[in-house]
């Protein structure tokens, strides 16, 4: 099976007449020793805007080259809570900004303000109900 082929590929919960479309494979993940171990799933949003990656080992998921899908037995509301996948670099990335972040002083001339800058007593600034 080519990878070409199974990237972009639909991913349904299921293989009857009920089963919910979840996401579509966005990648593949290979390990050092450049076998595949975890299929990359596209889960939430609208039309691609939102989504994020969820990682599926690849013994859970069964590519159905006839159909054209891939099935995991999982619902879409499972993958929508799992965690985002991160790959190393970008963890490593955001590790690196918020290390910087933290080492820059604040700038001159804008002090914090005082008693958190919440909203003034009595919940203030509402429409009359």
């Amino acid at each position: 099976m080519l990878a070409s082929n199974i990237l972009g590929m639909p991913v349904r919960n299921g293989t009857g007449d009920k089963a919910q479309d979840i996401g579509k494979v966005t990648d593949l993940v290979l390990n050092q020793d450049q076998k595949t171990v975890n299929v990359l799933i596209g889960v939430g949003g609208f039309l691609g805007i939102g989504s994020k990656d969820v990682g599926v080992p690849l013994d859970k998921v069964e590519f159905n080259t006839q159909a054209k899908t891939a099935v995991v037995h999982m619902s879409k509301e499972e993958l929508e809570k799992a965690p985002a996948y991160v790959t190393l670099a970008d963890k490593q990335s955001k590790e690196k900004e918020a290390a910087q972040s933290q080492s820059q002083p604040a700038p001159m001339g804008s002090p914090a303000p005082a008693g958190g800058g919440g909203a003034p007593a009595g919940g203030g600034g509402g429409a009359p109900q």
